[in-house]
């Protein structure tokens, strides 16, 4: 079955991605374990497995999002078409790699604590909830579970109206994580999206 999305928004993580695998040791010593934190409708999901499924050591993907059909816009839930039943169109767009999938549905915030500590992340793509809070939470919690030169990246780093709005975008979320980690991490990369690496 070919995956159907309503559209497509991974021009950035593609290029992330081939950054990473040309210009480090990814390729080299590959990845066990990988968090998505906001996966829609499975377009990211396919780029992550595409990208990361051949090489050493290679485990799971695991998939964080509540799948809900509110597309919130300044802090205030409403319909939106193309969120309505988008967990029935996850599940079909990843039917041909589910098998490499940990599909685990709810907040990031309740979810990764609740994952084993036996766990750890090679890499973490966060594209969930907007909100500057949500962000800087979502990074903290995956920041406990990352291995030793395991990355995060995060989307979205320049999205919205920040300046006027900065609780409501990525933007002061991703600074202050950065702000509080600055001597446990790398800042690989800092543009539209924010790639770190841990020390």
């Amino acid at each position: 079955m070919t995956p159907v999305f309503s559209f497509d928004l991974s021009k950035n993580l593609r290029k992330t991605l081939n950054y990473i695998k040309t210009n480090d040791t990814l390729q080299y010593y590959g990845t066990r374990n990988i968090a998505e934190i906001g996966c829609f409708e499975g377009c990211s999901t396919h780029v992550l497995h595409k990208n990361f499924k051949d090489l050493p050591f290679f485990n799971k993907i695991y998939c964080i999002d509540p799948w809900d059909d509110d597309f919130h816009e300044r802090g205030k839930p409403h319909f939106h078409i193309n969120y309505h039943d988008q967990f029935d169109r996850f599940t079909k767009n990843i039917k041909n790699i589910r098998k490499d999938l940990v599909i685990l549905p709810g907040k990031a915030e309740d979810i990764l604590p609740k994952i084993s500590p036996e766990i750890e992340f090679d890499f973490v793509y966060i594209d969930g909830d907007h909100f500057a809070s949500s962000v800087y939470k979502n990074g903290k919690d995956a920041f406990s579970k990352l291995s030793e030169n395991g990355y995060i990246l995060f989307d979205d780093y320049l999205w919205g109206d920040y300046k006027n709005y900065p609780k409501l975008c990525p933007y002061e979320g991703i600074e202050q994580f950065i702000d509080e980690h600055k001597d446990s991490i790398n800042i690989i990369s800092k543009d539209f999206q924010v790639l770190i690496k841990k020390r």
